[in-house]
């Protein structure tokens, strides 16, 4: 291939991440966008909705929250460069 990269290895791997607030605290900072043409209450009752739904598997028994997220890990070369 003339441009772009020649990627040797892709690792990706689990990176679970507790939040400084809730659920509903990160569905605030990250989903606005999604819920903005709602009013207080029916915003209110998607979050609560949305804790009772992930509470079994992102909320600890001390309250705190957790999210799956992942990270990739990649070793890419132009292909005019040798590999180190």
């Amino acid at each position: 291939m003339a441009t772009g990269f020649r990627v040797s290895s892709v690792e990706r791997f689990r990176r679970p991440t507790p939040l400084p607030t809730s659920l509903g605290g990160w569905i605030d900072t990250f989903g606005d966008g999604l819920l903005a043409g709602l009013d207080a209450s029916a915003r209110s009752e998607i979050k609560a909705d949305a804790e009772a739904v992930a509470a079994p598997i992102h909320r600890r028994r001390d309250g705190t929250w957790v999210l799956d997220y992942v990270r990739l890990r990649f070793v890419a070369t132009k292909p005019s460069m040798s590999p180190r």
